[in-house]
């Protein structure tokens, strides 16, 4: 955690992090189970950060965005199976499979899902 801070503490434009878990919460099962251990300690360091973070991440197996203060999230969905939003047990959907186009140029970040059906 001290080498992140310290990153931080010099970053002097927009962060992009790229990680394998969710920092925001998410209405899943999944993040009610198995979230990242220490995201409260680490949404916290972002928050204190003057600049824009953006987080792009999966593990959810599911298409969210989600926004809170100066941090943007974008969860990817899956290749494989998607996990359903707003259920109190695992809920999947296998019909659906998709993935996440980023595009940066002169300092913007536009972002699209690409969805299919099986």
């Amino acid at each position: 955690m001290t080498w992140f801070k310290n990153e931080l503490l010099v970053a002097a434009k927009t962060v992009i992090i790229f990680i394998h878990h969710p920092i925001l919460k998410v209405d899943t099962w999944v993040d009610k189970e198995f979230s990242l251990s220490n995201r409260e300690a680490i949404k916290e360091l972002l928050l204190l950060y003057n600049q824009e973070v953006i987080i792009f991440c999966g593990h959810y197996h599911t298409e969210d965005e989600t926004v809170n203060n100066n941090i943007k999230q974008y969860i990817t969905p899956a290749a494989s199976y998607q996990i359903l939003k707003g259920t109190d047990q695992l809920k999947v959907d296998i019909n659906i499979f998709g993935y996440r186009l980023i595009y940066i140029n002169d300092g913007q970040i536009n972002t699209e899902v690409i969805l299919h059906n099986k």
